[in-house]
């Protein structure tokens, strides 16, 4: 959470390892299109101390054989709040989906629809009203949360959970000149609750699915407020679901 009157913004670029999808039998299966680059874009804002408002959305480009593409993604806006107002640590989230991969995608779908996610997130961290208790500046801490997506269309639910950890590799000290680079690492299992079409197209967004994603991040600071990152994203297993291994670079700045 962000406190209130703070401005966040973050830009990155990720090259995905290649076009491949885990097909209806779980099997990693090679598409025939070049490397997909995409440039993620997202903004948040303390609205108050209490809640924060969000936006995100991406560029992509993808060379696919007699056409090359760009196209925005899926655009999300939100609103995240704090379950107790005086915990940072449990927050709620609301997320309208809109389907702006619908423009200039010359391969849009029928899955680009409206959509809302509803979300539930921890984060472990030491209770910042405690100044009796002792705090390890290099001590790991964990994160984890779950989320159910619906559309406006007939396409299935999807059901999300996922834990992370992190922790800082070296201690960052601004007043002696001191930056050190950060550690996390994520697992992230996304499933639809739905059946299997008798047909077997290489991915049907209607169908059963499902993903399992393991990311890990290195971050180091530029200056108080800034922060440029490093991540690689691999995905372990999956089903009728595009493989969205790949490495990102990431920029962000944080307004007071």
């Amino acid at each position: 959470m962000l406190s209130g009157g703070e401005t966040q913004y973050r830009v990155g670029l990720k090259m995905d390892f290649g076009d491949h999808y885990f097909d209806k039998s779980g099997e990693r299966t090679g598409g025939d299109c070049g490397t997909g680059l995409s440039m993620p874009l997202a903004v948040e804002h303390g609205w108050s101390y209490y809640t924060n408002v969000f936006a995100n959305t991406a560029l992509r480009f993808k060379d696919c054989p007699g056409e090359r593409q760009f196209s925005l993604g899926d655009t999300e806006i939100g609103l995240r709040r704090r379950v107790n107002p005086l915990d940072n640590g449990l927050v709620w989230e609301a997320t309208l989906i809109l389907p702006t991969s619908r423009i200039g995608d010359t391969r849009n779908s029928d899955a680009a629809e409206f959509g809302l996610e509803l979300g539930l997130h921890r984060r472990q961290r030491p209770d910042p009203y405690r100044l009796d208790l002792d705090r390890d500046p290099l001590a790991g801490h964990w994160d984890y949360g779950t989320s159910l997506r619906a559309w406006a269309a007939h396409l299935p639910l999807e059901w999300r959970a996922y834990l992370a950890y992190s922790r800082p590799l070296g201690l960052t000290n601004f007043g002696l000149g001191q930056r050190a680079w950060s550690f996390s690492a994520d697992l992230d299992w996304r499933q639809s609750i739905a059946r299997t079409h008798p047909e077997s197209p290489a991915v049907d967004n209607h169908d059963d699915f499902h993903i399992l994603n393991l990311s890990l991040y290195f971050g180091y600071p530029l200056a108080r407020f800034e922060r440029l990152g490093i991540s690689l994203q691999k995905s372990l297993l999956g089903e009728n679901r595009d493989d969205s291994s790949g490495i990102s670079v990431t920029y962000g700045k944080t307004f007071r």
